[in-house]
């Protein structure tokens, strides 16, 4: 039997996580090293190595929430552009299991490739991570109730 990766310990709930969405086809959480405050995390529930790999239907459920986080976090976080990035590959993953980062940036720190890295002891970034998990969403079901957005 194959060894679970971590993103299939998270989505069948083996490992915590801070949660800011999910359905029946994808979860998305906080990263535990985030390059900016929200970075996202978003993953298939269903194990998915590459973009080769994932079927339409899920990929497009994933780039959709990615467009959602994306508008959630530039009016949380007044972030002056969204990063959305994948990385498909064996030699080239950390993590073997298809997945898409989402994070903010402010011009000046991305000029001087300053990534915005907080030093949290364990117990503070456990509660800065649900607090920004919580704020994520709520915005998402603002989101959701207005189609202006």
């Amino acid at each position: 039997m194959k060894k679970k990766d971590v993103f299939c310990k998270i989505s069948n709930n083996e490992l915590q996580n801070y949660k800011v969405f999910e359905n029946d086809n994808i979860l998305a959480f906080l990263d535990i090293e985030p390059f900016s405050e929200g970075h996202t995390i978003i993953i298939p529930k269903k194990h998915f190595n590459d973009i080769e790999d994932i079927n339409d239907e899920v990929l497009s459920d994933i780039m959709i929430v990615s467009k959602k986080i994306s508008k959630a976090l530039k009016n949380i976080f007044n972030y002056d552009g969204i990063i959305i990035h994948h990385v498909s590959g064996e030699k080239m993953q950390d993590i073997r299991h298809f997945h898409v980062h989402v994070y903010g940036k402010n011009i000046v720190a991305h000029q001087n490739n300053l990534h915005l890295k907080k030093d949290y002891s364990s117990k503070d970034k456990q509660n800065a991570l649900k607090d920004i998990a919580e704020k994520i969403k709520k915005k998402l079901n603002m989101i959701a109730m207005d189609k202006s957005y």
